[in-house]
């Protein structure tokens, strides 16, 4: 398991120089995005949304990354993940902060209680994501 989730958190490491996610942005990706959508209200001010990658083959499971981006400088300030359980139809909101450290360690713990076949599949769909961005 550990194995696994080095190389889910590898191709993040290598990111180029930009600023850390935020508590307050690590916040608002994983609680906040979902109220603003269900109650249709706007995006936090100061930051827009951009759908960057769905992956949903042929499977029980499925994960939209968004990145959301600081207007005021257009850099992504951490990924949302939208990651969807068909076969419990449970919903995760999940952030993959710029930086590796101690939010990085709120994202591992937040897919370390998935079982094996949801992690099998975020493990593909995440590689795909990332030889992207």
């Amino acid at each position: 398991m550990k194995a696994l989730l080095f190389l889910i958190a590898f191709p993040v490491l290598s990111l180029a120089q930009v600023a850390p996610t935020t508590q307050e942005e690590y916040n608002y990706i994983t609680k906040g995005y979902k109220e603003t959508v269900e109650k249709g209200l706007d995006i936090k001010t100061g930051y827009a949304i951009k759908d960057a990658f769905d992956y949903a083959f042929n499977t029980n499971y499925e994960f939209n990354f968004k990145q959301v981006l600081r207007t005021s400088t257009n850099e992504v300030a951490g990924t949302l993940v939208i990651a969807k359980s068909k076969l419990w139809s449970n919903t995760y909101y999940l952030c993959i902060p710029n930086d590796y450290g101690r939010l990085y360690e709120e994202y591992f713990k937040s897919i370390a209680a998935w079982d094996r076949a949801m992690l099998y599949e975020y493990f593909k769909a995440y590689s795909m994501y990332s030889i992207r961005y």
